[in-house]
């Protein structure tokens, strides 16, 4: 099993930052200046997910959710190829202390404790990893479908670039109906993807329509031909945030 279909499985895909890394402004602690958004994507396969899905109710409901300044969201994963991950548990935090804090609390009282016992019983982790968002627009109230790929860049510059020329002509030509973005892995890389690219929308119909890739698409192709390599492509849906 590749790592990195594991890394991108979410969402990994998704959040959404929208998910995947917006989620990370949403976070219910404040805002400091110059705070870097971090966001932790959790990968798991589990045969009961409505089990999974009652169990993390519960535990938002609890004053031990109410401590943790992170915007949680789960996303399914359902087209992304031979990844074992059902589904990847996303954590969106405003900075650094935030995700610490987040920590802190949920190691500190029995609803996760309970939560972490019944997860134990239900899934089966896959992987683990954090991420940095480079680059991110679009409504991440719209994001219910995702396309996430793993990439290996090696020119984040140029890349980051190149990708908001792009997203700048797709917005201006009405293609654009939900958030995207570009996220650093800083932890949890392996099998050589040093990014993810995310683009969501708010339903699979509207994730697939439209008149399809057009000429800005094909010169962003060219221009990172030489810089970018495509490890994985995934598909994604919001389940529940929490």
């Amino acid at each position: 099993m590749k790592t990195s279909r594991r890394l991108t499985a979410t969402l990994k895909t998704a959040l959404t930052t929208a998910l995947l890394c917006t989620v990370a402004t949403s976070a219910t602690a404040d805002h400091h200046e110059n705070a870097v958004p971090l966001t932790g994507y959790f990968s798991f396969s589990t045969d009961d997910a409505p089990a999974v899905v009652a169990a993390l109710r519960t535990f938002a409901a609890s004053e031990c959710r109410e401590a943790m300044p992170t915007g949680m969201v789960l996303m399914g994963n359902l087209f992304n190829g031979d990844d074992p991950a059902t589904h990847t548990m996303i954590w969106g935090n405003a900075s650094a202390a935030d995700l610490s804090a987040s920590f802190a609390a949920f190691g500190e009282c029995r609803a996760a404790a309970t939560l972490s016992r019944t997860l134990a019983e239900l899934t089966e982790p896959t992987s683990q990893s954090l991420g940095m968002p480079l680059v991110s627009g679009g409504d991440p109230a719209q994001g219910n479908v995702f396309t996430v790929w793993a990439v290996r860049v090696t020119d984040e510059a140029a890349y980051g670039r190149a990708y908001t020329e792009l997203m700048e002509a797709q917005t201006e030509a009405g293609m654009v109906d939900g958030p995207y973005g570009i996220v650093r892995i800083v932890a949890g890389r392996s099998d050589g993807a040093t990014h993810f690219v995310y683009g969501g929308s708010p339903s699979l119909e509207e994730h697939f329509a439209g008149p399809g890739p057009g000429e800005a698409l094909m010169r962003f192709n060219e221009a990172v031909k030489d810089i970018r390599t495509v490890i994985s492509q995934d598909l994604a849906f919001r389940v529940a945030a929490f």
